[in-house]
């Protein structure tokens, strides 16, 4: 088996040798990788071979042949803050993630500590201008769960498996072959009557005019804000699905997702539908709806009641999801045909830890996402419930990734809201 290839990009040789054994420290999941740290001689080679294939986009020049690692790299590692490297227009890694996105063969795209090194998006926004395909603080990069399915204490349920995450793209980019005029929401399924009317949110990453929703993936590539800026062009048909399966896959998993209106997940949907848990409404039922990865017959659910309604567009989303819009209009669900009936689970999904807890054990934040379900929750460290998962990640005197106590929860002010 091919092994995969991890480039990590810093412009201080020492932070990325850190960086390196971070993620070897994981142990176990990273015997199928390879990492290579680029030196600054092999960055500016890179940004001027990307830079070149820019202007022969714009038709300013012949197109250049010579790879580079980020074309090699299937998880490209970046630091935010890049200005020792002194290469114009990409001293910071939006610069860079632009470019690898739009110019190369490269990969997942990880994007580190433009908010910190060790920090919560208490918005739930995702950070959907980026175009890094996921932006976290480097002290995670150890975090088991960002990498395997065996996961405990702090680990937030936006996060994608990243090995399922390099497949997944693989696959989207495989699916948009012939598909590139293809309007957006009709391949996805997301169409009107499935999904009723997208926010306004969702509605305007995807193009320009009166009717977004009805963009193409390349007219989302060549015309949305959120695609090529302005005065840039595609170099073929092979990047123009490149930017879309990255693009819009983020799109998909930190606008629509996010909100838990449009599309649902499983621990959001039993928290309104418990009644399709096929096993009571203890903890141990409910952590199995937090299960990351395609199989949605290991979540625990009566899915044949809500087969209809599951998103089954494969790596196009990083777990099972569902669309609300028919869920709710199911009179086959007890809590469609009596609202009040719904029994009282007593338990809160935790966005940062990815798993119920007892209500006690938990604190309330509200989210800014374009949605009616912005009231979220957290794991409360200070409280019964709450308090055993945290002493149970916290090593006094070392720094775990783990350890919600050391987390930086932003912006800070939602959490008294």
């Amino acid at each position: 088996m091919r092994k995969r290839t991890i480039v990590i990009c810093d412009d201080e040789g020492s932070r990325a040798s850190k960086w390196q054994e971070l993620i070897l420290s994981v142990g176990k999941p990273m015997a199928n990788y390879r990492i290579v740290t680029l030196t600054k001689k092999d960055f500016d080679d890179a940004i001027q071979e990307l830079r070149q294939r820019q202007l022969a986009a714009r038709g300013k020049g012949a197109p250049q042949i010579s790879e580079t690692p980020f074309d090699l790299a299937d998880l490209l590692v970046v630091d935010f803050d890049l200005l020792k490297f002194e290469t114009p227009g990409s001293d910071t890694g939006e610069g860079v993630a632009y470019l690898a996105r739009s110019y190369s063969k490269c990969g997942y795209i990880l994007e580190l500590n433009q908010f910190g090194t060790n920090w919560f998006d208490l918005t739930l926004s995702g950070h959907a201008e980026s175009f890094a395909d996921l932006n976290i603080g480097s002290d995670q990069l150890a975090n088991p769960g960002l990498w395997s399915q065996k996961f405990d204490g702090f680990r937030p349920w936006s996060w994608p498996l990243i090995p399922q995450a390099l497949t997944d793209l693989s696959t989207r980019v495989a699916s948009l072959k012939g598909q590139l005029d293809k309007v957006i929401t009709d391949f996805l399924g997301l169409t009107l009557d499935k999904v009723g009317v997208l926010p306004r949110s969702s509605r305007e990453f995807l193009g320009v005019g009166r009717d977004p929703d009805q963009a193409t993936f390349r007219e989302f590539v060549t015309s949305s804000p959120f695609g090529l800026r302005r005065a840039d062009k595609p170099l073929d048909d092979g990047q123009i699905a490149r930017i879309a399966a990255s693009r819009i896959a983020k799109w998909l998993e930190h606008v629509v997702l996010s909100g838990q209106e449009t599309l649902v997940d499983a621990p959001h949907l039993v928290s309104r539908y418990p009644s399709l848990l096929t096993g009571g409404l203890s903890q141990s039922t409910l952590k199995k709806t937090g299960t990351l990865g395609q199989d949605f017959r290991k979540l625990g659910l009566r899915y044949g009641l809500i087969e209809d309604a599951r998103f089954t567009r494969l790596g196009w989303l990083s777990r099972p999801a569902w669309r609300w819009f028919q869920i709710k209009s199911l009179e086959s669900l007890p809590e469609d045909k009596d609202p009040w009936s719904a029994p009282d689970i007593r338990y809160e999904f935790c966005e940062d830890v990815s798993q119920f807890l007892p209500r006690e054990g938990v604190r309330s934040f509200v989210a800014s996402v374009d949605s009616s379900f912005d009231h979220r929750f957290l794991a409360n460290p200070r409280a019964d419930g709450g308090r055993k998962l945290a002493d149970r990640n916290r090593k006094p005197g070392k720094r775990v990734p783990t350890d919600l106590t050391r987390v930086d929860y932003l912006p800070a002010d939602r959490l008294a809201i």
